[in-house]
Order: C-alpha cells, then sequence, then structure tokens
C-alpha cells in the first residue's frame, strides 16, 4: 500500500507537471488564429492578382473607370501594410525569402502610389508600365503567399510535435497509474482527441484548397482517369463558359476540346488508360487551342499533373487564357515588321540617291578632268581644280554617309586580305603631305619594335581610318608634327594585334568632348568662324570601320599640347604577296581596243568616251543593256564597259544574256561600272560572268589601267602550262576586293558546281551534248572569275567540243577535269598559306 501510495503520489506529481506543459501547449496553438493567419497569407496574393486584373481591364479600355481598380490597389496596400507590421507575422518577416518579397512588394507599391493616387490621365499614361510591373510582381506575390503558408505549416507542425511529446509523457504516467482498462480508456480518448483535431485540419486545408482554386484567375479542371470532370473552378466558368454543375460528370474532351482535335485527345486518353504513357502530363507548359461553350476558339497555356486518392487517379489541368498576350506579340511583330520596312526603304532610298547623285557628279568630275586636258590659261586652271576639289569633297560627303548607312544596316563586310602596312603608311604620308606643309607641319611614320611588313586586314578600311585621322590632325595642327606609328604585338595565345597610333601637337580636345567626338555630325569646333570645315563624319566612320573589323580605339588629348587616336585590331601575318602593276608585265600594252561601252546616263558616256577614244581605242556606245547584248552579239569587241543601274535591262541581266548566248563577244572580257559596290554585290558580279569593276567617278587613269590588263586577254588561247592553273594577278585583286573568306566560299562554290558536272556528264550521249555545253559555259564563267585559267580554259575546250558534236573528245576532257582541279586546288592552297 506504501509503494502503490508513493506511486501515486508520484504520478500525481508527474501529472500535474505535464498537465502544466500540455496547458502551455495548448495556449500556445490556441495564441493566433492560424486560420486567420494563413488566410491572410493567401488572400494577400488574390488581391494582388484582383489589382493586377484590373489593371489589365483598365489598360485596354478606351474610357477605363479606375474606381475598382484604385479600390484593389487599396485593399492590397492594407494587406501588404498588415504583414509588414503586425506583431504576428514578427517572426514571419525574420525569414529571408518572406522578408526579400515583403520588401520588393513593399517598393512596387511605393512606386505605384504616386500614379494611383494622382490624377486619371497620368494614371491612364503610366498603366502600360503598372501592368508590366505587376506582371513581375505576380511571382513575387506568390512566392510571399507560399513562403508564409510554409512557415506557418511548420511551425503548426513543431508546436503539434511538442504536444504530442507532452501528451505521451503523460499517458505513460496515467499508465503507471491506473489499471489497464482505465488506461486503455485514456489512449482511445487521446487517439480520439488526435483524430478530431485531423479532421479539422484536413478540412481547413480542404477549405483553403478550394479558396486557392475558386479564387484562381487560372482555370483548374479535375478529371479521372477516364476523363469525367471531377471539379470546375470559378475561373473555368468564366474562361469556358460552362457553369459548374453542367460541368461535373461530362467528358473533359466534349467541353474544351475543338472537335479537330478530339480525335487525338480520345486517342490519347485510351494510350495512356491501355500502356501508361503520358506525353502532356507533367511534361510542363503547352500551348494549346482551347473551345468555349459557344464554339469559338482560343490560344491556352496548359500544364496537367496526376495525384493518387483514394477513389484512384486523378489529373489536374491548369489552363491560362493567352488570348490576351498572343495579341500583344503579334502587334509586337506587326510593329517591328514596320520599324524593318521602314529602315529597309530608307537604305533603299539612300541608295537610289547615291546613284542618281553620283551619276551627275560623275559626268562633272570626268568632264573637268578632259577639260584639264585642253589649252587653259592660268584663271582658267585654278577655277578647275577649284571646281574639281569640291565636286571630290561633295563625293567622300556621299561615301561617308553610305558606309554609315551600310554599317548600320548591318551590311558593312571585311573584305580580308594581304596588306603591306609600310607601302600602306608612305602612300598615306605622300598624299597627305602637302597638306600639312600648307599648315606649317611635318608628316611622318615609323614602326615601334620589330617591323611587321605584312598582315591581313582591310586595306579600304584600314585607308580610309588613317587618312581620317591624319586628315584631322593636319586641320588641327599648325607649325606642328604629326607622326604615324605601327606595332604587332602577340598575347599568350598566339592572337596578333595591330596597333596603328596617329599623334598630333595640335591644338587638342576639350575634355567635355572626349566622349561625344566619335558621335556623327560632331566636330571639335562648331561655331561659324571655325577654322577649319568638316561634316563631323569622318571620327563616327572611324569608329565604324574598326568596329567591323573586329578592333577599338581610343583618344587621348590635352588641350593645347596635342592629341592620339590608338587603333587596335587583331590580325595574323601573312606571306608577302607578288602583284603586277599596271606598268608592267602581261598588262603592258599599247594595243588599241575596240571597246562597247553600255552606259544611260549621257553625260558619263560622253566622259567615258571621250577618255578611251582619247587613250587611242575606239568606242561604239549603247544606251541601255537591251541595245548593248545586240551589239555583243552581232559584233567582236575586244572589251565591254557594263554600267550595272540601266533602264530597259539592267547590266548584270546584259551580262548574262551575253555570256549564255552564242554571240561574237560571249566571250570577252566585261568589266562593271559602279558608284558603290558592296563585297555580296562585287560576288554577285562575278557570279554573273563580269571580269571586273571600276568604281565612279571614272578617271583617266583608272580607264588605262582597266584597258592595260585586259588588252593582251584571248578567250580562244587555251594553252597554259601547269604554273598558271592559277592567275596571280586576277587570284590576288579579287581576294582583295572581296575578301578572304567571301573569295575562299567562291572557290568552294565553283569546286561544288565542278563536281556536280563531271558526275552528271561522265556517260554522257550525243543528245545531251547541248545541254552539257551550256553547263560548261557557265562554270568556265565562275572559273575564269576566280582567277583558275586552266580550269576555265579546259571548260571552253569541252564547250567548243560539245557544240561540234565531238562526243569522244568531250568525254575524255570531261575525265581530264578532276586531275586538273586537284592541282588548281593545291595552288589555291599554297596561295593562302
Amino acid at each position: 500500500m506504501l509503494g502503490l501510495a508513493f506511486l501515486v503520489g508520484l504520478s500525481t506529481f508527474a501529472i500535474s507537471v505535464l498537465t502544466i506543459d500540455v496547458a502551455r501547449d495548448i495556449g500556445q496553438l490556441n495564441s493566433a488564429d492560424s486560420d486567420n493567419i494563413q488566410w491572410s497569407l493567401t488572400q494577400a496574393e488574390v488581391e494582388f492578382l484582383e489589382f493586377e486584373r484590373d489593371a489589365i481591364l483598365a489598360s485596354q479600355s478606351d474610357a477605363p473607370d479606375f474606381s475598382s481598380m484604385r479600390r484593389e490597389f487599396d485593399i492590397f496596400y492594407s494587406r501588404l501594410d498588415t504583414l509588414s507590421q503586425s506583431v504576428i507575422y514578427a517572426d514571419l518577416r525574420r525569414e529571408a525569402i518572406f522578408g526579400t518579397s515583403l520588401s520588393t512588394l513593399r517598393g512596387f507599391l511605393d512606386e505605384t502610389i504616386t500614379l494611383i493616387d494622382g490624377p486619371d490621365d497620368k494614371l491612364q499614361a503610366g498603366l502600360p508600365q503598372i501592368v508590366k510591373q505587376a506582371e513581375e510582381m505576380r511571382p513575387v506575390a506568390r512566392t510571399l503567399s507560399n513562403s508564409g503558408l510554409t512557415y506557418f505549416a511548420n511551425l503548426s507542425d513543431q508546436r503539434r510535435r511538442s504536444l504530442l511529446g507532452t501528451l505521451s509523457r503523460l499517458a505513460v504516467a496515467i499508465g503507471l497509474l491506473t489499471l489497464a482498462l482505465v488506461t486503455l480508456s485514456l489512449l482511445l480518448n487521446a487517439v480520439n482527441k488526435r483524430n478530431r483535431r485531423n479532421m479539422i485540419s484536413a478540412r481547413n486545408s480542404q477549405d483553403r484548397t478550394e479558396t486557392i482554386i475558386n479564387t484562381s484567375l487560372d482555370a483548374v479542371i479535375v478529371t479521372d482517369l477516364s476523363g469525367k470532370v471531377l471539379d470546375y473552378n470559378n475561373a473555368a466558368e468564366t474562361i469556358f463558359g460552362y457553369s459548374r454543375d453542367y460541368a461535373l460528370g461530362k467528358e473533359l474532351g466534349e467541353l474544351i476540346v475543338p472537335e479537330k482535335f478530339r480525335e487525338a485527345h480520345s486517342a490519347g486518353m485510351e494510350r495512356m488508360r491501355r500502356s501508361g504513357e503520358r506525353r502532356v502530363v507533367g511534361q510542363g507548359r503547352v500551348q494549346l487551342e482551347g473551345m468555349r461553350a459557344d464554339g469559338s476558339l482560343f490560344p491556352v497555356e496548359l500544364a496537367i499533373q496526376s495525384a493518387s486518392t483514394a477513389e484512384g487517379e486523378v489529373f489536374v489541368a491548369f489552363l491560362r487564357d493567352i488570348s490576351a498576350r498572343i495579341a500583344a506579340n503579334e502587334e509586337l511583330i506587326e510593329a517591328r515588321d514596320k520599324a524593318l520596312e521602314s529602315e529597309k526603304a530608307k537604305t533603299n532610298f539612300l541608295a537610289t540617291m547615291s546613284h542618281e547623285i553620283r551619276t551627275p557628279l560623275n559626268g562633272l568630275l570626268g568632264s573637268l578632268t578632259l577639260l584639264h586636258d585642253t589649252k587653259l590659261n592660268a584663271k582658267q586652271s585654278t577655277y578647275v581644280s577649284n571646281m574639281e576639289k569640291s565636286g571630290r569633297l561633295l563625293m567622300n560627303h556621299i561615301a561617308d554617309v553610305l558606309d554609315i548607312t551600310t554599317y548600320d544596316a548591318g551590311k558593312l563586310e571585311a573584305r580580308l586580305g594581304p596588306v603591306n602596312l609600310s607601302t600602306l603608311f608612305e602612300d598615306i604620308v605622300s598624299s597627305q603631305s602637302s597638306a600639312a606643309m600648307a599648315n606649317g607641319s611635318t608628316l611622318e611614320w615609323g614602326w615601334v619594335g620589330n617591323p611587321v611588313e605584312w598582315i591581313e586586314t582591310d586595306k579600304r578600311k584600314i585607308q580610309h581610318i588613317l587618312v581620317n585621322l591624319v586628315g584631322n590632325a593636319i586641320k588641327f595642327t599648325h607649325d606642328g608634327r604629326i607622326s604615324i606609328e605601327a606595332e604587332v604585338t602577340e598575347d599568350a595565345s598566339g592572337q596578333k594585334t595591330a596597333h596603328l597610333r596617329v599623334s598630333d601637337s595640335g591644338s587638342g580636345i576639350a575634355p567635355d568632348m572626349l566622349d561625344h567626338i566619335f558621335e556623327d555630325f560632331v566636330t571639335g569646333d562648331a561655331s561659324y568662324n571655325r577654322d577649319v570645315g568638316g561634316t563631323g563624319l569622318g571620327l563616327g566612320i572611324v569608329k565604324r570601320f574598326v568596329e567591323a573589323l573586329g578592333g577599338k580605339v581610343q583618344v587621348e588629348s590635352t588641350v593645347g599640347t596635342g592629341t592620339q587616336f590608338s587603333v587596335s585590331i587583331p590580325t595574323r601575318i601573312v606571306k608577302r604577296t607578288k602583284r603586277t602593276t599596271a606598268g608592267e608585265g602581261k598588262h603592258q600594252s599599247s594595243r588599241a581596243l575596240d571597246i562597247l561601252l553600255v552606259e544611260d546616263n549621257e553625260i558619263n558616256q560622253f566622259v567615258a568616251q571621250e577618255m578611251l577614244q582619247n587613250a587611242g581605242h575606239q568606242v561604239t556606245t549603247a544606251d541601255n543593256g537591251e541595245v548593248g547584248v545586240e551589239l555583243a552579239q552581232a559584233h567582236r569587241f575586244d572589251l565591254i564597259f557594263m554600267d550595272i543601274s540601266m533602264p530597259v535591262m539592267d547590266g548584270r541581266e546584259a551580262t548574262r544574256t551575253i555570256r549564255a548566248g552564242n554571240g561574237a563577244s560571249h566571250a570577252v572580257p566585261i568589266v562593271a561600272l559602279t558608284a558603290n559596290a558592296l563585297p555580296h554585290e562585287l560576288e554577285a558580279f562575278l557570279l554573273d560572268g563580269m571580269n571586273d569593276l571600276v568604281t565612279k567617278p571614272l578617271s583617266a587613269d583608272a580607264l588605262a589601267q582597266i584597258t592595260n590588263k585586259w588588252s593582251t586577254f584571248d578567250p580562244m588561247d587555251t594553252t597554259h602550262s601547269s604554273n598558271h592553273l592559277i592567275s596571280d594577278d586576277h587570284f590576288t585583286e579579287i581576294r582583295e576586293m572581296i575578301g578572304t573568306e567571301q573569295h575562299e566560299k567562291l572557290f568552294q562554290r565553283v569546286s561544288g558546281e565542278l563536281e556536280d558536272f563531271v558526275t552528271a556528264h561522265t556517260s554522257s550521249t550525243a543528245d545531251a551534248l547541248p545541254e552539257l555545253a551550256k553547263a560548261a559555259h557557265k562554270i568556265a564563267g565562275g572559273a575564269a572569275a576566280i582567277g583558275a585559267l586552266e580550269i576555265a580554259d579546259r571548260l571552253r575546250g569541252i564547250e567548243t567540243a560539245a557544240k561540234s558534236g565531238d562526243l569522244s573528245n568531250v568525254t575524255d576532257a570531261i575525265s581530264a577535269l578532276p586531275e586538273a582541279w586537284t592541282q588548281t586546288m593545291s595552288a589555291f592552297n599554297a596561295r593562302n598559306t
């Protein structure tokens, strides 16, 4: 009895202590209404979505009513203020994710409140920004709600675990005190209590889930494995137009799947039931078409997940109406297309105006050149020189504007080729020294470190860069010194960089101008009484050219001391190339040529005719491409000059027509006349069958160089040794004009055409000879354009044999082509190393 009494007393004491702990734990559980707390967190997201919806509706309305939007904003603001200040959420605010999300949303409210509380016109103007920011804040609101719910759920779990431990210890104490039946009764009572709590918790959780689903802006539809609808939220009613009572129990495909997709939908459901294969479930969001109750179709974003329940597997589909987003994207694409069309129209306008301006300017400059060759007195000679200088200055300005337009349109391509820097610097110093001397300045150049004569770069662009920089230095330097320095360095990876520096001791550039000096139409001195002229485009073009070459340009300057421009361009060192100048080798000729000049502009035609006739050549003129074709077919000329832009028939079409026919001049050299040719345009000219190019304005020297170059050309001469597989002059010249990369692509194109030709015609019959002759003629023109003389000659021989019906010689000649092309490719690769 004493022992039992002691046990009773000890148990009573233990029970008392445990009872106090239970009371404390229960008190903690009842210190705040968990449901209300979590409801507030959930409602914060719902109210944000309500505000976002009203903002979107207002942005889409011509006469929006902002009262609802402002009311939702105030409600959400109040809700967020509660979360920010209430002591109930003090611990929650210390959580990193919740605190960051809350701070982000507060920032959004603080930024937006000025518009919300402001006048309607400012609010309407700011609606697009509010909608955009609200869309960006939507995941933040979701994160805020989810992190808060997670926190309180974890906290509730911890308290329940603590209470469970206390009750367990209490049960042990009571078990020691009471009989088995009493202990069993108490245990049953405890289990019953836990069940009731679980039921209440489950009911509350279900209520919360239903609230979230029913207040979601996305349609949520739950189906079973057979596709029958088990649940259907309010958003689904709004989006699809079916009431919940009507939708429950219906087959999903009959409700929302368009008729054209129902067969595929049914097949997919059957496949999933039969084999378990799932192509959409759990695969994230997909874009499909949905159908409303009225039969109208609209784009939806769909995501499906599966879940296991006591009744079996169910599928939860989340669907969002994305009609507004699709429409916005289409409007954006339409706006982009209009902008591109506008940019293209501007580019075409400038190209057309360039041709229209250059054409009369070419005639003016050509006429002045012819006038120089007449007898003039000193005053007349001065007038002519001044006019010629003004005309060439205008031509340079036109070229500058076109270069800028070409770069901004993304069509300014680098024409990489071997360049001798020393020769380039000597030419620039030679051409600019007189201008420097006029200002009392000296112009010099030199190397820093070991000289590197030959590098791969774009000669024209480098020359343009240096001429602009040197020209600027000369303008602003009086009685001083201008120097050009060159240095080639190598980094740890082996990358070579060419450094070009132009320094002067001139007036310098003001510090506030340094950040703008490379902008268009910016000059160092914009006053009306400035000492130097210029459009302010030169340095803008320098920057564009340097960037087109993958480099960068920098400037350092001190007012009164001088300026240094530094250009750094990636490059590689190449072997020295050999070129025959116009005055030596095979280009040297005094033979008078019979020339066809095809030019539609009367003045340009007159100027070119006079220059050629003064050089001793016989010239026949044609006003358009169609007339030029007729003359070329009827008479064999030694050389044809072909303008590109002409009425009736342009120069490219005329060239293709001449090359495709069997006229008297179908194989003679054709030289393009154009105001401005981009690399891809020059490549197109070559593929059309043209052999060379001369740019306007025409000069007697340029025409003389072309006539000398082609004066010894004989299309009927097919005797070439193995040392003349490739024309060195033509190979180097074309590569410099269109760039190494484009030249290699052109060579590979001819290689592919030749391979196809050999494959197609190795076993030709007599009936196929006419087509074979045409194919050989076409490829011969491309081979000649890239300087592959041996192949071009062999193809011309095949063409001649095919036209005469000599099948045996044609077959033998075709079988020999692969070996000849292998030798040509070896020669090509040797020149590129």
